[in-house]
């Protein structure tokens, strides 16, 4: 078995937060912290590194695309 990269904490966080977002889209990947976190969780510095570097018309059209492929699925 090959060997891992050892991260730090704050660059294993990075990283997830990058992988989930690329097979995720924002929308599900923060859904999917929201529930696989403690409560203690600071949404807040989660919320800045996953729209890291986004406009507010970029997030929106992502949330917008999450709803319309939520929609047509289940239709």
């Amino acid at each position: 078995m090959k060997p891992h990269k050892q991260y730090s904490d704050n660059e294993l966080r990075k990283v997830a937060l990058i992988i989930l977002t690329q097979h995720l889209g924002h929308a599900n990947a923060l859904r999917f912290l929201s529930f696989n976190q403690a409560s203690d969780v600071d949404y807040m510095s989660i919320r800045h590194e996953l729209f890291e570097g986004l406009s507010a018309k970029e997030i929106y059209n992502n949330a917008a695309e999450f709803w319309q492929n939520k929609n047509n699925k289940q239709a």
